[in-house]
Protein backbone atom coordinates (compact mmCIF):
# COMPACT_ATOMS: atom_id res chain seq x y z
CA UNK A 1 0.00 0.00 0.00
CA UNK A 2 1.44 3.34 -0.95
CA UNK A 3 2.28 6.34 1.59
CA UNK A 4 -0.74 8.29 0.25
CA UNK A 5 -3.16 5.29 0.64
CA UNK A 6 -2.24 4.80 3.90
CA UNK A 7 -2.17 8.18 5.40
CA UNK A 8 -5.83 8.52 3.93
CA UNK A 9 -6.89 5.19 5.78
CA UNK A 10 -5.18 6.79 9.02
CA UNK A 11 -7.11 9.37 9.11
CA UNK A 12 -10.34 7.43 8.27
CA UNK A 13 -9.72 5.29 11.74
CA UNK A 14 -9.11 8.58 13.53
CA UNK A 15 -12.26 10.01 12.35
CA UNK A 16 -14.34 7.02 13.16
CA UNK A 17 -12.49 7.23 16.39
CA UNK A 18 -13.48 10.79 17.15
CA UNK A 19 -17.28 10.02 16.01
CA UNK A 20 -17.23 6.96 18.46
CA UNK A 21 -16.33 8.67 21.36
CA UNK A 22 -18.48 11.95 20.86
CA UNK A 23 -21.61 9.52 20.48
CA UNK A 24 -20.39 7.82 23.60
CA UNK A 25 -20.40 10.39 25.51
CA UNK A 26 -23.76 10.99 23.98
CA UNK A 27 -24.72 7.86 24.59
CA UNK A 28 -23.95 8.27 28.15
CA UNK A 29 -25.62 11.59 29.19
CA UNK A 30 -29.11 10.19 27.87
CA UNK A 31 -28.42 7.23 29.44
CA UNK A 32 -28.14 9.22 32.93
CA UNK A 33 -30.69 11.19 31.99
CA UNK A 34 -33.17 8.27 31.51
CA UNK A 35 -31.89 6.56 34.67
CA UNK A 36 -33.51 9.53 36.39
CA UNK A 37 -36.34 9.24 34.31
CA UNK A 38 -36.90 5.85 35.62
CA UNK A 39 -36.43 6.21 39.15
CA UNK A 40 -40.13 7.12 39.30
CA UNK A 41 -41.37 4.80 37.62
CA UNK A 42 -41.76 2.11 40.44
CA UNK A 43 -43.75 2.05 43.05
CA UNK A 44 -41.46 2.41 46.82
CA UNK A 45 -41.80 0.37 49.66
CA UNK A 46 -44.73 -1.56 47.22
CA UNK A 47 -47.19 1.13 47.20
CA UNK A 48 -50.11 1.29 45.12
CA UNK A 49 -49.61 4.49 42.74
CA UNK A 50 -51.28 3.65 39.49
CA UNK A 51 -48.67 2.82 36.74
CA UNK A 52 -45.48 2.52 38.83
CA UNK A 53 -47.81 -0.24 40.71
CA UNK A 54 -48.12 -2.13 37.34
CA UNK A 55 -44.59 -1.63 36.56
CA UNK A 56 -43.84 -2.90 40.08
CA UNK A 57 -46.29 -5.68 40.04
CA UNK A 58 -44.25 -7.23 36.90
CA UNK A 59 -40.80 -6.44 38.34
CA UNK A 60 -41.26 -8.83 40.96
CA UNK A 61 -43.56 -11.14 39.51
CA UNK A 62 -41.31 -14.57 39.51
CA UNK A 63 -39.62 -13.07 42.65
CA UNK A 64 -39.74 -15.07 46.17
CA UNK A 65 -41.79 -11.78 46.94
CA UNK A 66 -44.13 -10.78 44.55
CA UNK A 67 -45.37 -7.36 45.21
CA UNK A 68 -49.03 -8.64 44.82
CA UNK A 69 -49.72 -12.43 44.00
CA UNK A 70 -53.52 -11.50 43.67
CA UNK A 71 -52.48 -8.40 41.15
CA UNK A 72 -50.09 -10.94 39.61
CA UNK A 73 -52.51 -13.67 39.20
CA UNK A 74 -54.99 -11.03 37.77
CA UNK A 75 -52.49 -10.44 35.03
CA UNK A 76 -52.03 -13.92 34.11
CA UNK A 77 -55.22 -14.68 33.99
CA UNK A 78 -56.46 -11.36 31.69
CA UNK A 79 -52.80 -11.75 29.89
CA UNK A 80 -51.53 -15.16 29.46
CA UNK A 81 -49.12 -14.65 27.00
CA UNK A 82 -47.37 -12.07 29.64
CA UNK A 83 -45.99 -15.68 31.95
CA UNK A 84 -44.58 -16.77 29.25
CA UNK A 85 -41.50 -14.14 28.60
CA UNK A 86 -39.91 -15.49 31.39
CA UNK A 87 -36.61 -14.24 30.31
CA UNK A 88 -36.49 -10.53 31.56
CA UNK A 89 -39.20 -11.62 34.56
CA UNK A 90 -36.31 -14.21 35.71
CA UNK A 91 -33.69 -11.48 35.80
CA UNK A 92 -35.82 -9.02 37.47
CA UNK A 93 -37.20 -11.29 40.19
CA UNK A 94 -33.52 -12.39 41.30
CA UNK A 95 -32.87 -8.80 41.24
CA UNK A 96 -35.50 -8.80 43.74
CA UNK A 97 -35.06 -11.25 45.80
CA UNK A 98 -31.07 -9.82 46.12
CA UNK A 99 -32.62 -6.59 47.38
CA UNK A 100 -35.59 -8.67 49.54
CA UNK A 101 -33.03 -10.70 51.30
CA UNK A 102 -30.71 -7.91 51.84
CA UNK A 103 -33.62 -5.68 53.49
CA UNK A 104 -34.40 -8.90 55.82
CA UNK A 105 -31.06 -9.51 56.82
CA UNK A 106 -29.96 -5.79 57.88
CA UNK A 107 -33.29 -4.56 58.93
CA UNK A 108 -32.73 -1.89 56.68
CA UNK A 109 -34.56 -1.28 52.77
CA UNK A 110 -31.40 1.10 52.23
CA UNK A 111 -31.08 3.75 50.01
CA UNK A 112 -28.83 6.04 47.39
CA UNK A 113 -28.13 9.40 47.78
CA UNK A 114 -28.52 11.35 44.72
CA UNK A 115 -27.72 14.90 44.97
CA UNK A 116 -29.97 16.45 47.41
CA UNK A 117 -32.15 13.36 47.31
CA UNK A 118 -32.38 9.82 48.18
CA UNK A 119 -33.80 6.76 46.42
CA UNK A 120 -34.10 3.34 47.80
CA UNK A 121 -32.84 0.15 46.64
CA UNK A 122 -35.05 -1.11 45.13
CA UNK A 123 -36.42 2.09 42.67
CA UNK A 124 -32.19 2.31 41.58
CA UNK A 125 -32.64 -1.57 40.93
CA UNK A 126 -35.46 -0.90 38.59
CA UNK A 127 -33.78 2.21 37.02
CA UNK A 128 -30.84 0.29 36.46
CA UNK A 129 -32.05 -2.67 34.85
CA UNK A 130 -34.11 -0.39 31.94
CA UNK A 131 -30.91 1.66 31.88
CA UNK A 132 -28.92 -0.89 30.89
CA UNK A 133 -30.81 -2.51 28.29
CA UNK A 134 -31.15 1.42 26.66
CA UNK A 135 -27.27 1.76 26.67
CA UNK A 136 -26.65 -1.62 25.54
CA UNK A 137 -28.67 -0.81 22.13
CA UNK A 138 -26.69 2.82 22.14
CA UNK A 139 -23.33 0.50 22.29
CA UNK A 140 -24.62 -1.71 19.35
CA UNK A 141 -25.36 1.17 17.35
CA UNK A 142 -21.94 2.83 17.79
CA UNK A 143 -20.01 -0.38 17.26
CA UNK A 144 -21.69 -0.91 13.88
CA UNK A 145 -22.55 2.51 12.64
CA UNK A 146 -20.34 5.36 11.44
CA UNK A 147 -23.73 7.57 11.88
CA UNK A 148 -24.53 6.55 15.35
CA UNK A 149 -24.95 9.43 17.25
CA UNK A 150 -27.93 10.34 14.74
CA UNK A 151 -29.91 6.93 15.28
CA UNK A 152 -28.99 7.52 18.63
CA UNK A 153 -30.36 10.83 19.08
CA UNK A 154 -33.50 9.48 17.07
CA UNK A 155 -34.21 6.40 19.12
CA UNK A 156 -33.74 8.42 22.31
CA UNK A 157 -36.48 10.78 21.46
CA UNK A 158 -38.84 7.86 20.77
CA UNK A 159 -38.39 6.41 23.98
CA UNK A 160 -39.12 9.70 26.04
CA UNK A 161 -42.19 9.70 23.98
CA UNK A 162 -43.48 7.20 26.12
CA UNK A 163 -41.60 8.38 29.46
CA UNK A 164 -43.13 11.90 28.97
CA UNK A 165 -46.53 11.03 29.07
CA UNK A 166 -48.17 10.40 31.96
CA UNK A 167 -50.85 7.81 30.62
CA UNK A 168 -48.07 5.73 28.56
CA UNK A 169 -45.51 5.74 31.60
CA UNK A 170 -45.52 1.38 31.56
CA UNK A 171 -42.18 0.14 32.03
CA UNK A 172 -41.87 -3.91 31.33
CA UNK A 173 -39.61 -5.89 32.11
CA UNK A 174 -39.15 -7.26 27.79
CA UNK A 175 -39.63 -4.07 26.38
CA UNK A 176 -36.15 -2.66 26.41
CA UNK A 177 -34.61 -6.09 25.73
CA UNK A 178 -36.84 -6.99 22.85
CA UNK A 179 -35.40 -3.77 20.73
CA UNK A 180 -32.09 -4.67 22.14
CA UNK A 181 -32.03 -7.66 20.54
CA UNK A 182 -34.38 -6.80 17.47
CA UNK A 183 -31.69 -4.21 16.29
CA UNK A 184 -28.64 -6.29 17.19
CA UNK A 185 -30.28 -8.62 14.75
CA UNK A 186 -30.07 -6.14 11.84
CA UNK A 187 -27.03 -5.11 12.58
CA UNK A 188 -25.41 -8.24 11.94
CA UNK A 189 -27.29 -8.57 9.18
CA UNK A 190 -26.09 -5.61 7.82
CA UNK A 191 -22.29 -6.55 8.40
CA UNK A 192 -23.12 -9.81 6.93
CA UNK A 193 -22.56 -12.23 9.50
CA UNK A 194 -23.32 -15.92 9.28
CA UNK A 195 -26.67 -17.08 9.61
CA UNK A 196 -25.84 -18.85 13.40
CA UNK A 197 -25.35 -15.33 14.70
CA UNK A 198 -28.27 -14.00 14.15
CA UNK A 199 -30.44 -16.96 14.67
CA UNK A 200 -28.62 -16.88 17.87
CA UNK A 201 -29.60 -13.31 18.80
CA UNK A 202 -33.30 -14.20 17.31
CA UNK A 203 -33.93 -16.95 20.04
CA UNK A 204 -32.44 -15.20 22.93
CA UNK A 205 -34.69 -11.73 22.07
CA UNK A 206 -37.42 -14.28 21.70
CA UNK A 207 -37.60 -15.45 25.59
CA UNK A 208 -38.09 -12.02 26.50
CA UNK A 209 -41.19 -11.01 23.90
CA UNK A 210 -42.01 -13.78 21.18
CA UNK A 211 -42.65 -10.85 19.00
CA UNK A 212 -38.85 -10.73 18.43
CA UNK A 213 -38.91 -13.71 16.10
CA UNK A 214 -40.53 -11.67 13.60
CA UNK A 215 -36.84 -11.10 13.05
CA UNK A 216 -36.73 -14.32 11.26
CA UNK A 217 -37.50 -13.05 8.32
CA UNK A 218 -33.68 -11.80 8.07
CA UNK A 219 -32.74 -15.27 7.36
CA UNK A 220 -35.58 -16.93 5.48
CA UNK A 221 -35.79 -13.74 3.05
CA UNK A 222 -31.92 -13.17 3.27
CA UNK A 223 -29.73 -12.19 0.58
CA UNK A 224 -26.59 -13.19 1.49
CA UNK A 225 -26.95 -17.05 1.70
CA UNK A 226 -28.20 -19.84 -0.51
CA UNK A 227 -32.35 -20.43 -0.33
CA UNK A 228 -31.30 -23.78 1.55
CA UNK A 229 -29.14 -22.37 3.91
CA UNK A 230 -31.97 -19.75 4.97
CA UNK A 231 -34.41 -22.69 4.94
CA UNK A 232 -32.60 -24.83 7.13
CA UNK A 233 -31.20 -21.60 9.46
CA UNK A 234 -34.94 -20.51 9.68
CA UNK A 235 -36.41 -23.67 10.79
CA UNK A 236 -33.17 -24.15 13.36
CA UNK A 237 -34.56 -20.81 14.62
CA UNK A 238 -37.94 -21.62 15.31
CA UNK A 239 -37.35 -25.09 16.78
CA UNK A 240 -34.69 -23.75 19.34
CA UNK A 241 -36.87 -20.79 20.27
CA UNK A 242 -39.48 -23.09 20.87
CA UNK A 243 -37.39 -25.61 22.95
CA UNK A 244 -35.50 -22.98 24.62
CA UNK A 245 -38.81 -20.88 25.77
CA UNK A 246 -40.54 -24.38 26.77
CA UNK A 247 -37.68 -25.62 29.01
CA UNK A 248 -37.88 -22.03 30.64
CA UNK A 249 -41.26 -22.08 31.04
CA UNK A 250 -41.36 -25.62 33.08
CA UNK A 251 -38.03 -24.33 35.51
CA UNK A 252 -40.34 -21.50 36.32
CA UNK A 253 -43.01 -23.47 36.87
CA UNK A 254 -45.89 -21.80 34.36
CA UNK A 255 -48.44 -24.34 33.37
CA UNK A 256 -49.08 -23.00 29.80
CA UNK A 257 -48.81 -25.15 27.24
CA UNK A 258 -46.99 -24.02 24.28
CA UNK A 259 -48.71 -22.74 21.51
CA UNK A 260 -52.26 -23.14 23.01
CA UNK A 261 -54.70 -20.57 21.37
CA UNK A 262 -55.72 -18.99 25.10
CA UNK A 263 -51.70 -18.11 25.69
CA UNK A 264 -50.10 -17.49 21.89
CA UNK A 265 -53.44 -17.07 19.47
CA UNK A 266 -55.84 -15.55 21.59
CA UNK A 267 -55.50 -12.33 19.43
CA UNK A 268 -57.12 -10.56 22.69
CA UNK A 269 -56.82 -7.26 21.55
CA UNK A 270 -58.31 -7.73 18.06
CA UNK A 271 -61.68 -6.28 19.34
CA UNK A 272 -60.12 -3.67 21.12
CA UNK A 273 -57.80 -2.03 18.45
CA UNK A 274 -60.55 -1.94 15.84
CA UNK A 275 -62.88 0.15 18.55
CA UNK A 276 -59.91 2.40 18.87
CA UNK A 277 -59.27 2.46 15.03
CA UNK A 278 -62.51 3.49 14.09
CA UNK A 279 -64.36 4.63 17.01
CA UNK A 280 -61.74 6.55 18.58
CA UNK A 281 -60.01 8.82 15.81
CA UNK A 282 -58.62 10.99 18.25
CA UNK A 283 -56.35 8.46 19.81
CA UNK A 284 -54.91 7.28 16.27
CA UNK A 285 -52.21 9.76 16.39
CA UNK A 286 -49.92 7.09 18.47
CA UNK A 287 -48.90 4.63 15.83
CA UNK A 288 -48.37 7.39 13.53
CA UNK A 289 -46.29 9.46 15.79
CA UNK A 290 -44.39 6.70 17.25
CA UNK A 291 -41.01 5.93 17.76
CA UNK A 292 -40.83 10.05 17.42
CA UNK A 293 -42.19 10.20 13.87
CA UNK A 294 -39.81 7.09 12.54
CA UNK A 295 -42.44 4.60 12.32
CA UNK A 296 -44.28 5.77 9.36
CA UNK A 297 -41.19 7.40 7.95
CA UNK A 298 -39.90 4.21 7.38
CA UNK A 299 -42.74 3.09 5.40
CA UNK A 300 -41.65 6.46 2.64
CA UNK A 301 -38.40 5.95 2.16
CA UNK A 302 -37.24 4.90 -1.58
CA UNK A 303 -36.46 1.19 -2.17
CA UNK A 304 -32.34 1.32 -3.53
CA UNK A 305 -31.67 -1.74 -2.97
CA UNK A 306 -33.36 -5.37 -1.69
CA UNK A 307 -32.11 -4.61 1.76
CA UNK A 308 -34.15 -1.37 2.02
CA UNK A 309 -37.44 -3.53 0.93
CA UNK A 310 -36.63 -6.15 3.40
CA UNK A 311 -36.39 -3.99 6.38
CA UNK A 312 -39.98 -2.84 5.24
CA UNK A 313 -40.98 -6.14 4.71
CA UNK A 314 -40.14 -7.13 8.28
CA UNK A 315 -41.54 -3.81 10.11
CA UNK A 316 -44.91 -4.43 7.68
CA UNK A 317 -45.44 -8.25 9.07
CA UNK A 318 -44.07 -6.55 12.87
CA UNK A 319 -47.06 -4.55 12.20
CA UNK A 320 -49.43 -6.65 10.86
CA UNK A 321 -48.88 -9.28 13.46
CA UNK A 322 -48.93 -6.52 16.31
CA UNK A 323 -52.72 -6.09 15.75
CA UNK A 324 -53.99 -8.86 17.24
CA UNK A 325 -51.92 -9.14 20.39
CA UNK A 326 -50.86 -4.95 21.36
CA UNK A 327 -52.57 -2.04 22.59
CA UNK A 328 -51.50 -0.03 19.50
CA UNK A 329 -51.97 3.45 21.33
CA UNK A 330 -49.34 2.08 23.63
CA UNK A 331 -45.66 3.08 22.10
CA UNK A 332 -43.86 0.93 23.57
CA UNK A 333 -45.15 -1.66 21.40
CA UNK A 334 -43.02 -0.61 18.96
CA UNK A 335 -39.92 -0.22 20.33
CA UNK A 336 -38.63 -2.48 18.13
CA UNK A 337 -38.48 -1.16 14.89
CA UNK A 338 -37.59 2.08 16.78
CA UNK A 339 -33.67 1.94 15.86
CA UNK A 340 -34.20 0.63 12.56
CA UNK A 341 -36.76 3.37 11.40
CA UNK A 342 -33.90 5.72 12.52
CA UNK A 343 -31.11 4.00 10.50
CA UNK A 344 -33.79 4.19 7.66
CA UNK A 345 -33.93 7.84 7.81
CA UNK A 346 -30.39 8.48 8.51
CA UNK A 347 -29.53 6.69 5.49
CA UNK A 348 -32.36 8.22 3.17
CA UNK A 349 -33.39 11.73 4.52
CA UNK A 350 -29.90 12.70 5.42
CA UNK A 351 -28.14 10.78 3.02
CA UNK A 352 -25.77 8.89 4.88
CA UNK A 353 -25.75 5.48 2.97
CA UNK A 354 -25.32 2.42 4.74
CA UNK A 355 -22.36 3.23 6.97
CA UNK A 356 -21.35 0.27 8.59
CA UNK A 357 -18.18 0.70 11.15
CA UNK A 358 -16.48 -1.98 9.55
CA UNK A 359 -16.13 -0.34 6.07
CA UNK A 360 -12.91 0.90 4.72
CA UNK A 361 -11.96 2.76 1.70
CA UNK A 362 -11.72 0.55 -1.10
CA UNK A 363 -13.61 -2.04 -0.11
CA UNK A 364 -16.25 -2.44 -3.16
CA UNK A 365 -19.53 -0.29 -2.51
CA UNK A 366 -22.75 -2.71 -1.84
CA UNK A 367 -24.41 -3.16 -5.16
CA UNK A 368 -28.23 -1.41 -5.91
CA UNK A 369 -29.88 -4.41 -7.79
CA UNK A 370 -32.65 -3.71 -10.50
CA UNK A 371 -36.45 -3.81 -9.68
CA UNK A 372 -36.82 -7.28 -10.81
CA UNK A 373 -33.68 -8.20 -8.78
CA UNK A 374 -35.30 -6.88 -5.53
CA UNK A 375 -38.96 -8.09 -6.19
CA UNK A 376 -38.54 -10.28 -2.70
CA UNK A 377 -41.12 -12.84 -4.41
CA UNK A 378 -39.33 -13.20 -7.86
CA UNK A 379 -36.22 -13.54 -5.64
CA UNK A 380 -37.50 -16.64 -3.72
CA UNK A 381 -39.29 -18.17 -6.79
CA UNK A 382 -35.98 -18.16 -8.86
CA UNK A 383 -34.35 -19.35 -5.44
CA UNK A 384 -36.43 -22.27 -5.04
CA UNK A 385 -36.21 -22.88 -8.78
CA UNK A 386 -32.71 -23.06 -8.59
CA UNK A 387 -32.87 -25.19 -5.92
CA UNK A 388 -34.45 -28.11 -6.95
CA UNK A 389 -32.37 -28.27 -10.46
Amino acid sequence: MSDSKKKVATNVVMGDSKKKMVALFVAVSLSLSYFFQMLSGVAQQYEVTDNAWQNTILFTAMSKYPASIADVQKDWDRLPDWQTRVAGMMITGKITDILVDHQLKTGKAGSIGIGCWRYGYFQCAFGFYHTAWLFGVFLLLIAYRKDALIIILGTFAGVMVSTSIVGQRWYYPWDLPDMFFFTWAILLYDSRSNILPIACVIVLGGLFRESVMVAGLLIFLGEHWSFRSRLIGSIGTVLAFLMLKKLLMVACGIKVVLLSQDAFFSMHQTMRNLDLLFFHPELNYAPILSNAGALTLLFFMSNRTYRDRLFKILAAVFVCLLFPFAILTEFREWYELLPLGWIMISESYLGNGPVLSGERPGQPARPVASPHQTDPLSMMWRAIKGYFR
